[in-house]
């Protein structure tokens, strides 16, 4: 969801978050099952599927799987 901030003279606080707060169903976490991500690569979360950031693990394709030539 998005944060919106306007000015006040309110002290600030930190925000509580609520995982489960409007979660539609099908919005599933696909990295927390699994990764799919070879190499320590990082797992983004797309909700419907999951993709691979390989940046720093000199591997690279879809699952950080192939080697850099």
């Amino acid at each position: 969801g998005n944060i919106t901030f306007s000015e006040s003279d309110s002290p600030y606080f930190p925000a509580e978050v609520f995982i489960d707060n409007h979660l539609q169903h099908g919005c599933l976490d696909s990295c927390a099952k699994k990764n799919p991500c070879l190499y320590n690569g990082r797992c983004i979360n797309h909700y419907t599927h999951a993709s691979c950031d390989c940046f720093g693990t000199n591997h690279e394709d879809q699952i950080c799987f192939s080697a850099d030539p």
